[in-house]
């Protein structure tokens, strides 16, 4: 009795994987967060890019944390430089200065 051993074939021609030429973007968001109230205001900076020198869009709300740390509160203040009209604000929070507290891009500090 004669034992084959196994054999191992290898493809002539193998077909190399192509590289992708669709380059990593990196969007990020830059928060800049000040004091208000019981919370705080915070100014998101969102860029598309690593290479953008201006935002793409700005945002800003007031967060406060509840005695629950499953519980808080967010209040959107504006987008661009642009106050929203809230419909669900406490009675007596100052929405005006909570938006006055908003951190926007200055295209002129460059």
């Amino acid at each position: 009795m004669r034992v084959q051993a196994p054999t191992v074939s290898v493809p002539l021609t193998v077909t190399p994987r192509a590289r992708t030429t669709t380059p990593t973007i990196t969007n990020f968001t830059v928060f800049k967060s000040v004091p208000f109230d019981k919370g705080s205001v915070q100014t998101g900076w969102v860029f598309l890019t690593s290479a953008q020198k201006f935002p793409s869009t700005q945002y800003c709300y007031y967060t406060e944390s509840g005695d629950n740390p499953d519980v808080s509160l967010r209040i959107e203040l504006g987008k661009d430089e642009q106050s929203e009209n809230e419909k669900n604000v406490p009675a007596k929070f100052a929405l005006a200065a909570a938006f006055a507290k908003c951190v926007w891009f200055r295209k002129d500090a460059l």
